[in-house]
């Protein structure tokens, strides 16, 4: 291979990698040496465990799965477990997933575990691979906090439109599988566009660690440890330099192991921990970059469907009206059905629905939703029939799912400056074409929306006005701009046909800030939506303004939590998600 020691540090900051060289183990070897340290520090016995995930690209084989096969070498014998594939994200899937099956109830212990064995699939004549990936895993065992220890966020996406092409194998699964035409063409071994993935990289870590922060309400003084997925030592330097965090806060081990795919989030925490740097109330944040999801997640309402027949009939109804199973796509589907428009929609609208009924708060003074939340909320105060705002959700999904496909258009997060610094950048940047304030989620965070020139070109110019981060959002269109009238026309006939009465408890409408009762004004609220920015943090001052001190949120994660804390700091949140949080 045509490289150098130097040329290697100076471009990717590796100096040592580590190759598990016996042909006879693979990666669920190295989880379950895993495995064994954890049990053996936490004094588990293996016949504790509940569950096992591995995240993983390089399973001993394609079934049965790793975690199987982990379970086994272990002797976890009461444990379930299955296999996530999302490369260097899919530690943090495999995490966050994990805590939802702690918070849920379901299970008291769980292995999250993530390991690769990547030089079973490296190219060593490839040096923009070779020199990069190692062999190597790590993990953690999940137990119910009951301390406020523990995950306190999360905040996860995928881009497959732009990912796909950047980091890939092309062979190995059922479009190409093994043939003497693969293995000649190498096909089996990694991909990757290191510039793509290197610009991609920074941006995404970035951007998502400050996202983080919003939702969490925290500042980046608040932060003790950033821990980055370690895919190279300048992705990790640019993005620190980027979000102002000194390297001392930033955990790096890339130079003793190379980028282990799933196994560097965990490996660095665990050195972090044996060196001890980390303690109780340590506000941590992992970051790394790859394919993921928005507020929706799998296994959303199964919980309660399982535990409460109401649910079960709530949810039996909801199909006869949509016509196809709802559950299985919320309860067991594939994240990239869940994650279209159309099926996202009706699947998140049911959650809160169902949480709300089960929590049946009844002194509740005011309801307001962001967005599509807006439509659980008029469910709530008895605008609509539960049957009425299905099938408007519905609809609505379609309908934005078809003019995204039809009118090209795109959105951007503006996160830091003043209000009016914002609305100077959105000026400059329509001269490139039609762009508006989308979202006015908090104090320095915005959402535009508009023509995709119009908005690219904001993006490379929003520091220039003040701006401490523009992302470019992994959405299908400009909604909540004009951009969508035809759409907004369309529904518009979608509610001719529903019956809308007056409110009982007093609504504020993203469209206005203004409470409202009256239906003939909340229908002219609904129609315009589409088309008009989501005044969120006037409507939550407008509800501290009343008197507001206790916001239930209810729904699939804590989205709207961190915006209302950055809005109304005194307010006590009561995020409702899980069959615990009822409970």
């Amino acid at each position: 291979m045509d490289t150098s020691d130097e040329w290697i540090v100076e471009r990717t900051g590796i100096r040592e990698r580590r190759y598990l060289k016996d042909p006879t183990k693979a990666t669920a070897f190295m989880c379950a040496n895993v495995v064994k340290s954890l049990l053996e520090k936490s004094n588990t016995d293996p016949s504790e465990i509940d569950l096992i995930i591995v995240a993983t690209v390089t399973p001993d084989m394609m079934f049965p799965s790793t975690a199987c096969l982990v379970q086994s070498m272990v002797g976890a014998n009461n444990a379930w477990g299955f296999d996530i594939n999302a490369a260097c994200s899919g530690f943090l899937f495999a995490l966050v997933t994990g805590a939802k099956h702690i918070e849920s109830g379901a299970c008291k212990k769980v292995l999250v575990l993530g390991g690769d064995k990547m030089t079973s699939i490296l190219n060593m004549k490839d040096r923009t691979t070779a020199i990069i990936f190692g062999d190597g895993a790590g993990g953690v065992l999940l137990e119910p906090s009951e301390n406020g220890y523990g995950l306190m966020e999360s905040n996860l996406h995928m881009d497959g439109m732009r990912g796909r092409d950047a980091l890939y194998m092309p062979a190995g699964g059922s479009l190409n599988p093994a043939s003497e035409e693969t293995v000649r063409k190498r096909m089996h071994s990694i991909f990757q566009d290191g510039q793509s993935v290197f610009r991609s990289a920074v941006v995404s870590m970035s951007s998502s660690v400050m996202e983080m922060l919003s939702i969490a309400n925290l500042k980046i003084s608040d932060v003790d440890y950033v821990v980055p997925h370690q895919a190279n030592l300048r992705i990790i330097n640019a993005t620190a330099d980027r979000l102002g965090i000194p390297l001392s806060k930033i955990g790096v081990n890339i130079q003793k192991y190379g980028n282990t795919t799933a196994g560097t989030i965990p490996i660095m925490m665990s050195e972090l921990d044996e060196e001890g740097k980390l303690k109780k109330g340590d506000n941590v944040i992992l970051v790394s970059f790859g394919a993921g999801q928005g507020s929706q997640y799998i296994g959303m309402g199964k919980d309660l469907y399982e535990t409460y027949s109401e649910c079960k009939s709530v949810i039996k109804n909801a199909e006869k009206i949509l016509g196809y199973s709802i559950s299985e796509i919320m309860f067991s589907g594939a994240d990239d059905i869940l994650s279209l428009t159309k099926y996202t929609q009706p699947a998140i609208f049911l959650h809160s629905y169902l949480v709300s009924m089960l929590k049946n708060e009844k002194n509740v003074g005011i309801v307001a939703g962001h967005s599509l939340g807006e439509y659980s909320a008029l469910c709530f105060s008895g605008v609509l029939t539960f049957e009425d705002t299905l099938r408007i959700v519905n609809e609505r999904g379609k309908i934005m799912q078809n003019s995204a496909d039809k009118v090209s258009g795109s959105m951007a997060a503006v996160v830091g400056g003043n209000e009016d610094d914002v609305q100077r950048l959105v000026t400059e940047c329509s001269k490139s074409g039609l762009l508006v304030i989308a979202n006015y989620n908090a104090p320095g965070q915005v959402v535009v929306s508009g023509e995709t020139e119009a908005v690219e070109k904001l993006v490379s110019m929003g520091k220039q006005f003040g701006a401490k981060l523009v992302k470019k959002l992994n959405v299908s269109g400009a909604f909540h701009s004009p951009l969508m009238q035809l759409a907004s026309d369309e529904f518009k006939q979608v509610l001719k046909d529903v019956k809308i009465v007056d409110s009982k408890i007093p609504i504020c409408m993203n469209v206005s800030a203004k409470m409202e009762i009256r239906s003939e004004n909340i229908r002219s609220s609904m129609e315009m939506q589409m088309v008009s920015p989501v005044l969120w943090t006037q409507s939550v001052l407008l509800m501290k303004e009343k008197g507001a001190k206790t916001y239930y949120e209810f729904g699939p994660q804590k989205v709207l939590g961190g915006l209302i804390k950055r809005i109304h700091a005194e307010a006590e949140i009561l995020s409702i998600d899980t069959l615990k949080d009822i409970q």
